[in-house]
């Protein structure tokens, strides 16, 4: 049997997960666009999407829906607190944002893993050519992609703290050079 007959169907199925990556996550792609990207037709990739059920765009719209909900649960949790009840009524609000704040961040790391299909499509296709200019180019959006992500990991405090983070502990030694009450005899 050929290589190729166990290799294709991954290098294809990597090439359509990039390409629904890419236009999902590109408010200004098109299939045409995208098609010529990964060197397809446009009617492959209708096919492609009419077979996952259909691509969504991740539009501002949905976003904000999303953030409109949270607004009205935690417009609904100060509503239906007595005002005598505070301290139940900030643990609700904190449960609430704290729940905003893992969806978001969730969503920041989907996103992420769907980004690295973009580099398996890529890689998968200059393996298949053999071409080294593919190559390389699969190498610097990984770059890229490595860069992007860890520059948002960092700005959503994903990471963790920081190794060099830590107690520093401050010795003074300052000594009175005078004789003052406050000195020890």
């Amino acid at each position: 049997m050929n290589e190729n007959t166990y290799t294709q169907p991954s290098d294809s199925a990597a090439m359509r997960q990039a390409a629904r990556c890419l236009y999902e996550s590109t408010p200004s792609s098109t299939f045409e666009s995208v098609a010529s990207e990964f060197g397809v037709s446009a009617r492959t990739l209708k096919r492609w999407a009419s077979a996952d059920g259909g691509w969504r765009k991740l539009d501002s719209p949905l976003l904000t829906t999303r953030a409109h909900a949270a607004a009205d649960r935690a417009k609904a949790v100060i509503a239906g607190t007595p005002p005598e009840q505070k301290e139940a009524q900030e643990a609700a609000l904190a449960e609430l944002r704290a729940d905003v704040a893992v969806d978001e961040r969730a969503q920041l790391l989907v996103k992420h893993r769907k980004q690295w299909a973009i580099v398996d499509g890529l890689v998968a296709e200059a393996v298949r050519g053999r071409n080294q200019t593919a190559a390389k180019l699969a190498e610097i959006v990984a770059r890229t992609i490595t860069l992007k992500q860890t520059g948002e990991r960092k700005a959503w405090g994903m990471d963790g703290p920081s190794p060099t983070a830590g107690t520093v502990v401050v010795i003074d030694r300052d000594y009175p050079t005078e004789k003052s009450e406050d000195a020890p005899e």
